[in-house]
């Protein structure tokens, strides 16, 4: 674990991945969720029992699906019949790969690879890709991800896949290799159980999120990226979205919100520049570059302010599960909300470039919008990310 730490301050740029040998994959990717049936499951879920047409037993697909043991006593509506458990989900996952597949799909636990991440579309880059695996491992790699997010971030995260699609439309045939859905690459680091550490890391354009679990618990929930291209649909597209959907709206209303509601001496405190920077900062770097606090403290806002901000906090920590929301929402309040603050760059009205971040001593928020879509609407295109300056990846804070 040193030679990570010791060399996880310096910005890395994804690895080369050798590409597994894999059968041909026909299978579009699920939009369905949840893996509604038994047979879906069965054909990569390795050492578990089956019935006589090649579906799990019920007892499997409980350990399967709730990383429990199956008891007919207990009702439906149990809590614990609800919960994925993520250790199980990546064991059975991983049990589903080929000896090339899995090479790829698992890292070692202090593996470089690891404190990598990116969000922008890549030839190559860590993991193995959606594209490489067939219908029931593609299957069990989304339950996988649903087994650590909120139905929100399922559901987001989906979104952001089939916006691939969209720009592949837009910007036509040059674009047919690199626009791919089932470019997300799922790679996990270690062995998935409830005694040691592991790592997660689910990404591809426009997503990166990276999970660190101790003793069946997540310890570490960030850098986590989401991004829209187009952020506002400026007409109906491929029968699926339709004109002014906004998957980040949140995330920008909110901002926008808050800001308009500013006096004209609290606007002087929270906009610091008439120009937005070009993109977020230390964007795959392994760790945040801490800066100093600016903007408009949340203790110099009235109670409607506070209120708007809080709401816009909780709008990027829905993504994860409540009791990792929670978690976070406890740091930030044991390190004190009143010195979170919130500043602003670039343009005060929509279609225009602007950058905002929302920072505490435990965690940074950035939001920016400066780049065109991909038929030149300006201002149309979203990166934002949650970063946990304690130390993204479980490591230390950068000093």
């Amino acid at each position: 674990m040193k030679s990570l730490e010791q060399n996880c301050s310096r910005k890395i740029a994804d690895d080369s991945m050798t590409k597994p040998t894999s059968r041909p994959v026909t299978a579009p990717i699920s939009r369905r969720g949840f893996v509604s049936s038994v047979s879906v499951i069965a054909g990569g879920a390795a050492g578990f029992a089956l019935t006589s047409n090649g579906s799990l037993t019920s007892s499997a697909m409980a350990e399967v699906v709730l990383g429990q043991p199956s008891d007919s006593s207990e009702k439906s509506t149990a809590k614990s019949s609800t919960t994925l458990q993520p250790d199980v989900a990546a064991v059975t996952f991983l049990d589903s790969l080929n000896k090339e597949q899995r090479a790829v799909a698992q890292l070692s636990y202090d593996d470089m690879a690891r404190v990598q991440w990116n969000f922008v579309p890549m030839t190559d880059r860590k993991g193995l890709p959606l594209k490489d695996m067939d219908s029931v491992q593609r299957e069990l790699a989304m339950l996988l991800l649903k087994s650590v997010v909120s139905e929100s971030g399922y559901r987001r995260s989906e979104l952001i896949m089939q916006y691939e699609g969209v720009l592949r439309e837009q910007e036509g045939p040059k674009s047919a290799a690199r626009r791919d859905p089932a470019k997300y690459h799922f790679t996990i680091y270690g062995e998935p159980n409830k005694k040691s550490m592991w790592a997660l890391s689910i990404e591809g354009h426009h997503l990166s999120l990276n999970f660190v679990f101790d003793q069946g618990k997540v310890v570490d929930s960030t850098p986590q990226f989401f991004g829209a291209n187009p952020a506002i649909f400026q007409s109906d597209m491929m029968n699926r979205f339709e004109k002014g959907f906004q998957l980040l709206r949140d995330e920008e209303q909110l901002a926008w919100d808050l800001l308009n509601s500013l006096s004209k001496e609290h606007l002087a405190t929270a906009i610091i520049a008439e120009k937005a920077p070009s993109e977020i900062d230390s964007p795959g770097s392994p760790q945040a570059t801490p800066t100093t606090l600016q903007g408009l403290s949340f203790d110099a806002m009235n109670e409607s302010q506070k209120t708007t901000l809080l709401r816009l906090l909780k709008a990027y920590g829905e993504s994860v599960p409540a009791e990792i929301l929670e978690e976070r929402m406890k740091l930030i309040k044991d390190a004190g909300i009143e010195k979170v603050h919130f500043a602003w760059w670039g343009a005060s009205k929509p279609g225009i470039g602007h950058y905002y971040k929302v920072q505490g001593p435990t965690f940074l928020v950035e939001f920016i919008n400066v780049q065109n879509d991909a038929i030149g609407n300006k201002a149309n295109h979203i990166h934002c990310v949650w970063r946990d300056l304690q130390g993204d990846f479980n490591l230390p804070a950068t000093s």
